[in-house]
């Protein structure tokens, strides 16, 4: 996947969720353990929201496409451009497309935060062979200034916009909102908040529409990781 960030600079969605999945220590570990799901679901929602694709539901079943909107050509931002070619000219199911797309679109959305300076790249080897690699914090305005308008909305100061939603869905979606390091609020309302945003309408048609059906997809794809990750433990026991 490309990391090229368009020239506005400007955050992606996918880039703030990653930002709080990641541990300050940069230590990614079990913590981004079902990171491309949700940020695969990103990626879709912010192509909705900037007009790219079209969501559609038949007989329960979500299908997202290229809109006639991408015909004018590719967006300026490498992740999304990739998305966008993903999709193609076909129409695909949300769900097969956020389980089985950009494997390793975490390590891509982590490059472009290194690239814009707010994390760092160090990659060590020990015993001459084994290489690991780690991204720590090293500008934390971004994230602080994120944390803060998450904390607004999940402490009721705020209404979601489609960003704050967005990303309250779906890391909500992934089971990872209620054990972020360090921890937003997290209590019987705000927990209850999160639940009530993650099932609201507060954007736009065209992005509620994404947020609802690519919530659902990660749902799925991180209880059907669990379910194999238990099922393997218990007969290897």
């Amino acid at each position: 996947m490309s990391p090229t960030a368009a020239p506005d600079d400007r955050l992606l969605i996918a880039e703030e969720v990653m930002l709080l999945m990641l541990p300050d220590d940069g230590k990614v570990g079990s913590a981004l353990e079902n990171a491309r799901y949700p940020l695969t679901g990103a990626l879709l929602v912010e192509l909705a929201a900037r007009g790219y694709v079209d969501v559609r539901e038949e007989r329960k079943t979500t299908y997202v496409r290229a809109s006639g909107h991408g015909s004018a050509g590719l967006p300026d931002d490498g992740l999304l451009a990739d998305a966008l070619t993903a999709l193609g000219d076909k129409e695909h199911k949300v769900s097969r497309f956020v389980e089985n797309e950009f494997p390793k679109i975490a390590e891509a959305v982590l490059e472009r935060l290194a690239d814009r300076g707010i994390v760092a790249k160090e990659t060590t080897k020990s015993l001459w062979v084994f290489t690991t690699t780690q991204w720590p914090q090293k500008d934390s305005r971004p994230e602080e200034a994120l944390r803060s308008d998450i904390t607004d909305v999940l402490e009721g100061r705020a209404d979601p916009d489609e960003r704050t939603g967005a990303i309250i869905a779906l890391l909500s979606a992934a089971g990872v909102l209620g054990s972020l390091r360090p921890p937003l609020p997290w209590n019987k309302e705000s927990r209850k908040r999160a639940e009530a945003i993650a099932s609201a309408n507060w954007g736009s048609a065209a992005v509620s529409a994404a947020v609802e059906s690519v919530t659902y997809a990660v749902t799925a794809a991180v209880t059907a990781v669990f379910v194999a990750t238990t099922a393997t433990t218990v007969i290897n026991t």
